[in-house]
């Protein structure tokens, strides 16, 4: 029992090296010094408000799609391909913005790029904002060459006023295949309701695929509000490039609604992330939040500069839920922790942490610090944090620091387990957090040879 304390003292003194990520704009009150100190995405939440909160200014004079004249905005039907290196403020392919409640969604388009353009401010492949239940689906952008110099969406969807409604963005998609973008999120739902938690706004199957370009902030899907309810669900971000900042497979946020984040995806097959990498994010002040089965899947040679989380939901007074969250790590190697799934509650809030059933596989690469297949904390408040059943195989691959089944700060880990897979592993310290620890011996292991080096 001495070693678990001392286990979870060590581990929140590392966690404490973390800086908190940057207030959002309209909602800066929520955050309080200290809060979530292991998560580090610097950029990404500021990228995300600066996007779905602060929609860049319609211009009336948009220019037709077919014209193409140097001029502040290019708003295009429903095949829009710039060829030439005009200067264009903002790139359409279907723009809606109205008060009007006759706009019910954006669906269906496409923007190609091949243009060696130097001043685009934002990209979309569908904008549509209004009062009504409204969608933004099935739209595509695709950049081969040119600077974008914030915002690229696949599709974005507002839903402008307080009365209940609904907002889905789905099946969008961001393919970039060079040239330089800030921010980049496969599709958008944003509900600007701040009276009723029945409204709602909805990401669902959005992808974003980078190959050649580097971007400071990668977003497969978003759903997000003041207070509706928010999920963003089976999102995917397949990476091939270098020097990408932070990555989210899928994020929903709402302050006072609940948060899910569930199936989504981020596929790192070549390149390196500078910063975090997150397979699904929930983030709520006082609802419920939930992350469960996101996946990061990383085989490239490259690296991550700080975290990998599979999954990662935290709230202040709510019920924060990580649960059936899988990172693999094949090669490369992580600088920072790795982590299956993580649940938090934060400061002096009243909320419940747990992380069930989450799983870390490590076949290849290196980790820098802990690995742990499930983490909860819960802040001087928090009734309980409990983390259980999740599940550490090591085949290969190097740990430099503790490895954890599950660790809980304030409550009890009970059912985790280590699974070794191959002989002459190697982790830089073994503690508490595992309650089942099992040696699958390989057919080729011998009397006196090793299973793992501590």
């Amino acid at each position: 029992m001495q070693a678990s304390k001392q286990a979870s003292k060590q581990a929140s003194k590392q966690a404490s090296k973390h800086k908190l990520k940057p207030e959002l704009p309209e909602f800066s009150s929520r955050r309080s010094a200290g809060r979530f100190p292991l998560l580090s995405f610097p950029l990404a939440a500021a990228a995300l408000a600066i996007s779905l909160w602060f929609a860049p200014p319609f211009t009336a004079s948009a220019i037709a799609a077919d014209e193409f004249p140097a001029g502040p905005n290019a708003t295009g039907g429903y095949d829009t391909i710039i060829n030439d290196a005009h200067e264009y403020e903002e790139v359409f392919g279907n723009n809606n913005r109205s008060d009007a409640t006759v706009l019910s969604g954006a669906n269906g388009n496409n923007i190609t790029i091949n243009a060696n353009t130097e001043s685009v401010y934002s990209v979309y492949g569908a904008d549509i904002q209004t009062t009504d239940n409204i969608t933004a689906n099935n739209n595509t952008v695709t950049i081969n060459s040119g600077t974008v110099k914030n915002d690229v969406f696949g599709g974005r969807a507002k839903h402008e006023n307080n009365e209940p409604g609904t907002v889905t963005a789905t099946g969008n998609m961001v393919n970039l295949n060079g040239g330089s973008v800030a921010t980049v999120i496969g599709g958008v739902a944003y509900n600007e309701n701040n009276d009723s938690s029945a409204a709602t706004a909805t990401a669902i199957g959005n992808t974003v695929n980078l190959n050649g370009s580097a971007v400071e902030t990668i977003i497969g899907g978003a759903a997000t509000s003041p207070k509706a309810n928010t999920i963003a669900t089976a999102n995917t971000v397949n990476l091939f490039s270098d020097n990408n900042r932070d990555v989210f497979g899928g994020m929903a946020y709402s302050s006072s609604g609940t948060a899910t984040a569930t199936d989504n995806k981020v596929n790192i097959i070549s390149g390196s992330v500078i910063g975090a990498v997150n397979g699904g994010f929930a983030d709520s002040d006082s609802g419920a939040v939930t992350a469960t089965g996101n996946i990061v899947d990383f085989s490239s040679s490259g690296s991550v500069g700080n975290e990998i989380f599979g999954g990662l939901a935290q709230t202040v007074t709510g019920i924060a839920t990580a649960n059936n969250n899988t990172v693999t790590l094949r090669s490369g190697g992580v600088e920072n922790e790795v982590l299956g799934g993580r649940a938090e509650t934060a400061g002096s809030g009243s909320g419940t942490a747990t992380a069930i059933g989450n799983t870390v596989n490590i076949s290849g690469g290196y980790v820098g610090s802990g690995v742990y297949g499930g983490y909860v904390s819960s802040g001087t408040g928090g009734t309980a944090a409990t983390a259980a059943g999740n599940t550490v195989n090591l085949s290969g691959g190097r740990v430099s620091g503790m490895v954890y089944g599950g660790l809980a700060n304030v409550d009890e880990f009970t059912d985790n387990t280590l699974n070794l897979r191959a002989a002459g592993l190697t982790a830089d310290m073994m503690m508490p957090g595992f309650q089942y620890l099992n040696f699958y011996l390989p057919e080729t292991f011998r009397a006196g040879d090793t299973m793992l080096n501590v």
